[in-house]
């Protein structure tokens, strides 16, 4: 039976601001859980629609620091929980732990990751990918109804995929509401990708790939620049081509995220 490994998350599902007011030195810790949902098509080969369900659970830190220009962004990975259907899954998990990336934020709230200690590890790669996009570049001070709109290009590689997207993301500010007890603004996105590349199959090999997804997130974050949580959902499908293939693999995925802050 032809399976095909889809794992991964679209980009720009949850975020917390750079560029409102925060401390000189700030560090908090997320907790990430994501569920994604995929049709995968085989009827070209005979086989029929295939469906799968795969959780994930990451707990991370962020900490960020002042510097010229922006800030400096150190991430520690404390944790990985997955049910993927991923080939020596525990040591992939164990490997993740404790892993960490350094980058930059600047003053519009554009992030780059510079390094990593783990590029070989797929978490730490999915990760990596994410944080391009995980902060929603809003302006300090920002009144409700300010609509801005940003471009980003993400490079995703891991030993499954090496693919390029290209993220487009509608940021909409909302009132002040409350949000585990504190005051926070609602940010309200809306977000496009679209992204080509190679993945790997077991058993076709190396095929191309092509995907659409589209969604829509809800963020909180309070008058200090802290992320208090948020929610994100999105549905996209994909064609994989590959030279063993008659035909174009349609996979079907929808995905649902939830962000919360540990204390």
């Amino acid at each position: 039976m032809l399976t095909l490994r889809i794992v991964g998350l679209p980009l720009g599902l949850l975020s917390f601001s750079a560029s409102w007011p925060v401390a000189p030195v700030a560090t908090t810790r997320y907790r990430l859980e994501t569920k994604i949902e995929t049709a995968l098509d085989l009827s070209a080969v005979g086989q029929g629609v295939q469906n799968s369900t795969a959780t994930q659970l990451a707990i991370f830190s962020i900490t960020l620091s002042d510097t010229a220009g922006g800030k400096v962004m150190h991430v520690v990975i404390d944790s990985v929980a997955s049910d993927a259907p991923l080939p020596d899954l525990p040591a992939l998990l164990a490997k993740a732990k404790g892993a960490w990336l350094h980058g930059y934020i600047d003053a519009t709230g554009r992030a780059r990751v510079s390094a990593t200690s783990a590029d070989s590890n797929d978490f730490v790669a999915e990760l990596k990918g994410r944080m391009l996009t995980f902060f929603p570049r809003v302006s300090a001070g920002a009144t409700a109804g300010t609509v801005k709109v940003y471009t980003t290009a993400v490079d995703l590689k891991s030993s499954m995929r090496a693919v390029k997207q290209q993220v487009i993301t509608t940021y909409t500010v909302g009132p002040q509401e409350d949000r585990g007890g504190e005051k926070a603004t609602r940010i309200d996105a809306s977000f496009v990708i679209t992204g080509t590349g190679t993945m790997e199959s077991p058993m076709a090999g190396s095929m191309q790939v092509e995907s659409n997804d589209g969604g829509k997130g809800t963020y909180f974050i309070t008058a200090d620049g802290r992320y208090l949580g948020g929610d994100a959902v999105s549905e996209g499908k994909t064609l994989v081509r590959s030279a063993m293939l008659p035909d174009a693999i349609p996979v079907k995925t929808k995905q649902t995220s939830a962000i919360t802050v540990l204390k």
